[in-house]
């Protein structure tokens, strides 16, 4: 996992889809596929709740042509984060209960909203992971929500 990466490989393809009529609609077809061509870690298995999470914010290729703000939006931060928000997942309730502000997802975590140009430390990060409900956690789209609205990405 390699928030970093992610994003900047995130960016770069939303970049593109803005212009370019193919890859717009490739993006919003199947945003999975095209993020992991990106190389976006997106995890296997996870296709059809990242496509849905990204699809219900971005549902029509032609608004991928209109995006006026790129980094920071709320689909860059969707499309970067599958990743982060499986390993969430992967933890759950019970591994999140154990994490510290040291541990390496809420490092990963704040790294994360730095890409997005937010700053965020540890003690921030360690209580919203503490915080997600067991419904939220059963779905790394959820999670993927939950991060976006965390970071305040719109």
């Amino acid at each position: 996992m390699d928030p970093v990466a992610d994003h900047a490989a995130a960016v770069a393809a939303l970049a593109n889809a803005t212009q370019d009529d193919d890859a717009a609609a490739a993006l919003v077809a199947d945003p999975a596929g095209v993020m992991r061509t990106a190389g976006v870690a997106v995890p296997e298995g996870s296709d059809a709740d990242f496509n849905a999470v990204v699809q219900a914010a971005l549902p029509d290729p032609g608004q991928v042509r209109t995006l006026q703000t790129i980094d920071g939006s709320r689909i860059a931060c969707l499309l970067s984060s599958p990743g982060l928000a499986a390993a969430v997942v992967t933890l759950g309730t019970s591994g999140i209960a154990g994490l510290t502000e040291d541990s390496s997802l809420v490092q990963a975590l704040v790294t994360f909203a730095g890409e997005l140009d937010v700053t965020k430390d540890a003690p921030d990060a360690l209580p919203f992971l503490q915080g997600l409900s067991s419904t939220t956690l059963a779905s790394a789209g959820a999670v993927a929500n939950a991060l976006c609205d965390w970071v305040g990405a719109h």
